[in-house]
């Protein structure tokens, strides 16, 4: 199958390739500079492609990078000499492999012969494929062999393992794919181990952005999808959910995730226990430092995280939860709210945190300290 470069090369008609003069071409490649060897081999491949595939040793071991590199690689590519050209590259100082490599990559979207060159590179070159950045190059391969491709890395054990191959895939396949990858992750949410869940939850916000700001549509479809999947999923990814749904400005979604994040310790009324000790010190008039603690356990429907519960309990609560202790002693106050960092999983741990906080607020310097238990207050 011709590509692209051939046809085009072949377009000015039969009169233009009779006068190709192959053996010129070839003694040109083999004698002529270093700096024209990839326009000549691009000419030669493009009129005779017998004798192209026959100097293409002699003719990528002279050549230097130039602007037709990445043209005489493709040639090359479609002439069987992929090992040869994958040597050349490799070879190339760091910038010189990224730009033929770029070059590739954009024809790669007509021509199966370069999708086939670089996803068997993998193979090929092992680590150096992800380190020096070959997989880059498929970036702009529509291609279903490309999904399968990364898809199948996406659940090798080996990549899943590696501190940085797991990574480049998914960033991979999130830009190749964009919000069309979403089925594609939560597949593989479900396929891979815990520590990779996290990175993969990062992925939607990927895919949903790919190309700039996430339109309503992707922002929802990817949200759907985490919501979905967190029930399954660590908490530590779904503490990464919440910040990726934040980000996509569905806030609502973000807060349905709490039950998800504590699931081991919701209550079997589906409810989250929490608890609240509300300290007033006074300064009172005969010059008297005192201090009333009331104290009671705190219920949520799952709707509030912990940096989200101190506003909706003091709205709960009110300033004047407390018994006023400032206007009986003729004084003013302050007021602490004492909340516990996470909700509890059962009765005894509240009972717990509820006795050493009383304990450390006992111990305060104050001329009394009066504790009032109080009945359970639901969050609205």
């Amino acid at each position: 199958m011709l590509s692209l470069l051939t046809t085009l090369l072949l377009g000015a008609g039969a009169s233009w390739a009779q006068a190709c003069e192959a053996d010129a071409l070839a003694r040109q490649i083999e004698q002529g500079s270093p700096h024209e060897t990839a326009a000549l081999f691009v000419t030669l491949a493009g009129c005779d492609q017998e004798a192209a595939r026959t100097i293409m040793p002699q003719a990528f071991a002279r050549m230097m990078m130039t602007d037709d590199a990445s043209l005489a690689a493709e040639a090359a590519i479609e002439l069987g000499g992929g090992e040869i050209v994958r040597e050349w590259i490799s070879a190339r100082f760091a910038d010189e492999r990224v730009a033929v490599l770029r070059g590739l990559g954009c024809s790669c979207a007509h021509n199966p012969a370069v999708v086939a060159f670089l996803v068997e590179s993998d193979e090929a070159l092992g680590d150096r494929f992800w380190d020096d950045r070959w997989h880059r190059a498929l970036a702009h391969c529509r291609d279903n062999a490309v999904k399968v491709f990364l898809t199948q890395q996406l659940q090798d054990p080996a990549v899943q393992t590696h501190p940085t191959h797991f990574d480049s895939a998914l960033d991979l396949l999130t830009e190749y794919a964009g919000v069309d990858a979403v089925p594609w992750l939560k597949v593989l949410m479900l396929a891979v181990p815990e520590p990779n869940q996290v990175a993969l939850v990062r992925a939607f916000l990927g895919a949903a952005r790919s190309g700039g700001d996430a339109e309503p549509e992707a922002a929802a479809r990817a949200t759907a999808a985490l919501v979905e999947l967190a029930p399954d999923l660590s908490q530590a990814a779904v503490g990464q959910a919440r910040m990726v749904i934040q980000s996509l400005g569905e806030q609502q979604a973000a807060d349905s995730l709490v039950c998800a994040y504590y699931k081991d310790r919701v209550q079997p009324s589906g409810q989250l226990l929490w608890g609240a000790v509300v300290v007033e010190t006074a300064r009172c008039k005969n010059g008297q430092l005192r201090v009333e603690v009331h104290h009671a356990p705190v219920v949520d429907s799952c709707r509030r995280w912990p940096d989200q519960l101190p506003a909706a309990v003091l709205e709960t609560l009110g300033p004047d939860w407390t018994g006023r202790l400032a206007e009986r002693c003729k004084g003013t106050s302050t007021h602490e709210h004492l909340l516990p960092p996470q909700p509890f999983a059962d009765q005894a741990a509240y009972e717990t945190w509820r006795d050493e906080t009383l304990q450390q607020v006992r111990a305060r310097p104050a001329k009394r300290v009066d504790v009032v238990e109080r009945g359970v207050t639901t969050l609205p």
